[in-house]
């Protein structure tokens, strides 16, 4: 079926258009002007604004406010139409492009604006175990993963104790990857903070894989050096961590009820172990305190309903 003629209503001139991103959604827009015919093909119905697509894998944002109809956006344009199907082959000879439905379209001018995708690096089974981010499907993924393993880690602390290692690695230090770090860093110690009863979603760590020196290698070297020491952060000081390790390793209360002093002083007898495993300046500070027997319920109270997280294992996704 030959879906179009090279020479439209009028005479005009067809030029057809592969892909409604960024670069094909603005040739439309600018060749809309000009007496042409324009037919747009895209494999979604829809535009991404894929520079925010972080946002939607991390629930900061719905789908919907970063994605929008291609043909509300040309709505203006009498001259363009929209279709959704996939391009699979070119016929050059007969300036004619076959679609995956079998339909052809005939063009004098042929525009292709596919955009790129990852690479596995001949890996292709790698990406049922690390997704991609190009669209808004791999973003609501993603936000399934990243969420179901704060709720597995909740769910097991709570029968039995303990749970896997809360661990987010993402391969690559592009700006997708920088800001997908950022982002799974924020929701853990800000937004999921007080959220749970016992876990510790700020304990959760963030690994950034680059093969590079340093992340965001496409910017300046002074972008570069303050986006290596931001990304240092994103896990928290080291003594809070080993801190929140040895406190982790504690046994969980059997009753709500605060044990009385003589118990507390019992169970913090062994505590030798806390002080060699966090740094000097934190076993400083704990050592500074007035032995003080009463000030040690409080503590124990304030920590008993947010028992840290370690880091997340991979049979979480």
């Amino acid at each position: 079926m030959a879906a179009g003629t090279t020479s439209g209503s009028g005479g005009r001139k067809r030029v057809v258009i592969l892909g409604g991103g960024f670069a094909g959604i603005n040739a439309a827009m600018g060749l809309g002007k000009l007496p042409l015919n324009i037919t747009l093909v895209d494999r979604k119905n829809h535009h991404t604004f894929q520079p925010l697509l972080y946002q939607v894998a991390l629930a900061v944002l719905s789908p919907g406010e970063i994605a929008q109809p291609i043909r509300s956006i040309l709505r203006n344009y009498k001259n363009i139409e929209v279709l959704m199907d996939e391009a699979v082959s070119f016929d050059i000879a007969q300036q004619r492009v076959n679609f995956k439905t079998g339909a052809e379209l005939e063009y004098d001018y042929l525009i292709v604006a596919t955009g790129s995708t990852h690479s596995y690096f001949g890996k292709d089974e790698w990406a049922k175990l690390a997704p991609g981010l190009k669209t808004v499907e791999d973003a609501t993924e993603i936000r399934r993963r990243v969420l179901l393993a704060f709720e597995l880690a909740e769910r097991q602390m709570q029968e039995t104790g303990s749970h896997p290692s809360l661990n987010f690695v993402i391969i690559g230090g592009g700006p997708t990857g920088v800001e997908l770090a950022g982002a799974i860093s924020d929701i853990a110690k800000l937004y999921m903070a007080k959220d749970f009863r016992h876990i510790d979603p700020r304990m959760a760590q963030v690994l950034i894989l680059e093969g590079s020196p340093h992340i965001l290698t496409a910017y300046p070297e002074d972008l570069q050096a303050k986006a290596d020491a931001i990304a240092k952060t994103l896990n928290g000081k080291p003594a809070a961590i080993a801190q929140a390790k040895a406190e982790a390793e504690k046994p969980m209360p059997k009753a709500p009820t605060p044990a009385t002093p003589k118990a507390v002083a019992k169970a913090d007898a062994p505590k030798p172990v806390a002080k060699a495993d966090v740094p000097k300046a934190v076993a400083k500070v704990e050592m500074s305190k007035p032995a003080d027997a009463k000030a040690v319920p409080v503590k124990t109270a304030a920590k008993k309903d947010t028992i840290p997280a370690l880091r997340m294992s991979a049979n979480a996704f």
